[in-house]
């Protein structure tokens, strides 16, 4: 099934409602050997099939079943299993854009707190290949956390006030103390919340909210625009800088990048300006003199 979902673009009914009836049929019940192809099939048919899924068919689950069987999946205690079904969560809920992210944010933050490298004690009664399994299984759901989250942030007013400082804040803590793979990690997932924070539209603007997330974002993403060891970090930090400033300037919301905001990323551009990448040192010279225009 599987595998008809992947190379089909789109199921038409009945067959959409028989393939997916036998999916969330099949995930019911305890975890098993391989159960997680139920939920990447399920993945894989709803991205293709959002379209149909959005009419009321005889016999077809409808997305509210469809959500509420994975969101189940999503709380099972395997580590491995979970990692999955989050993100099979996250790709329904972008798929169908669907507003869920109260149910998932309660899942996928207390795991991101709970799985910070940082916080990982290597355990002593366990072989050392024992503990490096564990710490890439915790690198791979801080990851997969991360990626759900951006994938899962719905276009809501009023979910978007609720969850946006807190989504900030615990971005820009992983960006200052994280590896090199999770500070990537984070800053894709940043690029998909500011993509979509409405708070950068000029019909949503709130000068002083917005004027309270950049600067949260502005202290800790100096640490990737200046992290001289892996070019791909300072790449996606650049692109995060290069879609603020897009997003500013489209909505006019200058006066929230406030002068200390301007100071930081300004400093950071500067460092990146010697950067052994020609395309990096371009980009960073372009942002700094729109932000220097600024003063």
């Amino acid at each position: 099934m599987a595998s008809i979902a992947k190379q089909t673009s789109s199921l038409v009914p009945p067959y959409l409602g028989m393939i997916l009836s036998a999916l969330v049929q099949g995930l019911a019940g305890r975890t098993w050997a391989g159960k997680e192809e139920l939920l990447k099939a399920i993945a894989c048919v709803v991205t293709a099939c959002s379209t149909e899924l959005e009419k009321s068919v005889p016999n077809q689950p409808t997305t509210n079943e469809i959500l509420q069987a994975v969101l189940k999946e999503c709380c099972k205690e395997n580590l491995k299993y979970k990692i999955v079904a989050i993100s099979c969560a996250a790709d329904v809920l972008k798929a169908t854009k669907e507003d869920r992210f109260q149910e998932f944010s309660d899942i996928v933050i207390p795991l991101i707190k709970k799985n910070s490298l940082e916080s990982m004690g290597v355990r002593s009664t366990k072989g050392e290949d024992e503990n490096d399994k564990e710490r890439e299984l915790q690198l791979e759901s801080l990851l997969g956390a991360f990626e759900s989250l951006g994938k899962a942030w719905p276009r809501n007013p009023e979910t978007q006030r609720c969850y946006r400082q807190e989504l900030c804040k615990l971005m820009c803590e992983r960006l200052r103390l994280s590896t090199w793979k999770v500070q990537l990690g984070v800053l894709q997932s940043m690029n998909a919340f500011f993509q979509g924070l409405m708070l950068l539209e000029e019909e949503h603007a709130d000068s002083e909210a917005l004027a309270e997330i950049l600067l949260e974002t502005c202290k800790s993403i100096t640490y990737s625009l200046e992290n001289k060891t892996y070019s791909s970090v300072r790449t996606e930090a650049l692109s995060v800088v290069e879609l603020l400033l897009k997003k500013l300037e489209e909505a006019k919301q200058w006066e929230s990048l406030t002068a200390e905001c301007r100071r930081l990323l300004v400093e950071s551009l500067a460092t990146m300006e010697t950067d052994n990448r020609p395309e990096l040192q371009e980009k960073a010279t372009v942002l700094k003199k729109t932000l220097e225009s600024l003063e």
